[in-house]
């Protein structure tokens, strides 16, 4: 059997920067949300996305995972510009 995919990018695992770099224009893109950086939850790596306000809809539109990392939501409140 022949691979068909470079064997070194299917196993070469993004770092959390990679990732957010390569999702952020479609997840900022949605309505509510303000923000994506690289976090830490339960001691493993995860993206989070931040969220203007509280919204169990949004929440469910958004993955549960990008790229092999967790997504963890947090409510940040409006983006104000001082």
């Amino acid at each position: 059997m022949f691979q068909t995919h470079d064997e070194d990018a299917m196993t070469k695992k993004l770092s959390p920067a990679e990732v957010i770099s390569k999702h952020a224009a479609r997840i900022m893109a949605i309505d509510g949300v303000i923000g994506m950086a690289e976090g830490v939850d339960r001691g493993r790596g995860c993206i989070q996305i931040h969220l203007a306000r509280e919204n169990g809809t949004l929440k469910k539109t958004l993955p549960s995972q990008l790229d092999g990392y967790p997504v963890v939501t947090i409510v940040t409140g409006p983006a104000e510009l001082f």
